[in-house]
């Protein structure tokens, strides 16, 4: 991405944003998971026993991993535990509660 939001979608996107303040943009994620996987503890914590951590990529640019991939990874890592592969209705709204910030 560009130095900023408003560079990133001026020169991406070809916006015109005149008259827009910088405090009035917002980006948002490729996809909620990715919140989820930025914190592969809290998620270990989560899921306990048979959680497979190093299934979850560790980008440090998670916004580049596609979200295929994201959704593969928590699959993956998710599936032999207790509470049973991730799923958006029954697992996110838990894991993205404990969220800092």
């Amino acid at each position: 991405m560009a130095g900023s939001p408003r560079a990133h979608l001026e020169q991406r996107d070809r916006w015109t944003l005149k008259g827009v303040s910088d405090d009035s943009i917002h980006l948002m994620i490729q996809v909620m998971e990715t919140w989820i996987v930025a914190d592969p503890d809290s998620v270990a914590t989560y899921y306990k026993q048979r959680f497979l951590k190093n299934a979850l990529p560790s980008a440090l640019n998670l916004e580049g991993v596609g979200k295929e991939r994201i959704y593969n990874a928590l699959k993956r890592a998710t599936a032999k535990t207790q509470k049973g592969e991730y799923h958006k209705i029954d697992h996110a709204a838990d894991l993205l509660e404990d969220r800092p910030g």
